[in-house]
């Protein structure tokens, strides 16, 4: 029976394809957004394949009888490709990866199969009969549980490359216009959720047998799922074209110095004097690896001096000058001869856009209202 759940299923649906499309026919970001429209796709034929179901058209229509998807499977690798074609370089990802694909690929030969030995039957109870001498049901009920499986895997090796990613930024560059993807663990720490009610949804069922009595539950959990894939999509699609550093290097965290008492002070004098009166801070591309060599040391000596002396990562270092350059000069009478926007960007930042965030999240005022709070405190 057709309701206003299945109506809001398509409506999503449509939105989802007319998305797939954009990002497949974007000029930003190809790669990744190629990714991301196939994992799209996927999951609106997996909302498709649900209406079906559902509304009872697999039984009554004799074409959508076992209709053939498996698309489930493919949505977490798809996704997966997404993450790791941002935070990865382009040489790093080779065709070895498709095997992700695999328990996709077996799955849909299956019901592919199944579907055209028993298209040709004249009943929907024949064709029954037909899939179930084929091991339909305990086949589907293994493809239901490794597509739980497949979720929550995916979502963890997204999460744990992307917070991979953030560091190594974090630890190698200040340049604020390098991606660091905050919106896309956001949408991971939904996802997070979404996993954590389904295994809760399912616990419930396996001991209430509340599936016995209504299956709204499924049909709430699905339509947020729908929500968070098409906002994903679409929030992908309107991301500007990305600035990833090309090094894929990471620095190890140090669990014990690697410098004596004495080298370790002599670092921080150094470091202290290249920060404080030749002022590189002022480069907006400057990265740990140009900060060393000047130093004369290691990257890893010098994410160490970092982390120890001042509590902080490399680039949470550099834009705390930065930010203190642009307070002085707009409290000074440098201020009053150059814009805002100026001032920033003579202070080593290279947009505005990264300006505003940065100032914001260190001082919780915009720059205008930093001047008036000034103002006021005098």
């Amino acid at each position: 029976m057709f309701s206003f759940y299945h109506v809001l299923m398509l409506v999503g649906t449509t939105h989802g394809l007319v998305t797939s499309f954009l990002l497949l026919t974007s000029e930003k970001n190809k790669t990744s957004n190629r990714f991301l429209a196939l994992g799209l796709f996927s999951f609106c034929l997996v909302c498709v394949h649900n209406v079906l179901i559902t509304s009872g058209m697999n039984k009554t229509f004799a074409l959508f009888n076992f209709f053939p998807m498996a698309t489930d499977l493919a949505c977490g690798p798809l996704f997966y490709f997404y993450i790791l074609s941002l935070v990865t370089p382009k040489s790093s990802f080779n065709n070895k990866m498709l095997w992700h694909l695999f328990p996709f690929l077996f799955f849909q030969s299956y019901v592919t199969w199944c579907y055209f030995s028993v298209v040709d039957l004249p009943t929907y109870e024949l064709k029954v009969e037909g899939v179930i001498s084929l091991a339909y049901r305990p086949v589907k009920t293994l493809e239901n549980y490794l597509t739980v499986v497949s979720a929550v895997v995916y979502i963890f090796m997204a999460y744990r490359k992307l917070s991979e990613y953030r560091k190594r930024v974090a630890d190698n560059f200040s340049d604020s216009e390098v991606a660091t993807f905050s919106w896309l663990k956001k949408v991971t720490y939904l996802f997070v959720l979404l996993v954590l009610l389904l295994i809760t949804i399912a616990i419930v069922d396996l001991i209430f047998n509340v599936d016995e009595i209504t299956k709204i539950h499924w049909r709430v959990l699905l339509l947020y799922l729908a929500g968070l894939v098409y906002y994903f999509g679409f929030a992908g699609y309107i991301q500007p074209e990305f600035k990833i550093p090309v090094t894929e290097s990471t620095i190890e965290p140090v669990k014990a110095s690697p410098l004596s008492q004495s080298q370790a002070e002599q670092l921080v004098n150094r470091l202290e004097s290249l920060l404080q009166i030749e002022k590189m801070y002022l480069e907006p591309d400057l990265n740990s690896k140009e900060l060393a060599q000047q130093l004369g040391t290691s990257q890893k000596n010098l994410s160490y001096i970092i982390n120890s002396h001042y509590r902080k990562n490399f680039r949470e270092l550099i834009n705390s000058l930065r930010i203190e350059e642009v307070k002085s000069k707009l409290l000074s009478n440098v201020g009053e001869k150059y814009s805002i926007l100026a001032i920033a960007l003579e202070s080593g930042f290279s947009s505005e856009a990264s300006f505003y965030r940065v100032f914001k999240e260190h001082t919780g005022l915009t720059p205008k209202a930093f001047i008036v709070s000034q103002s006021k405190a005098d």
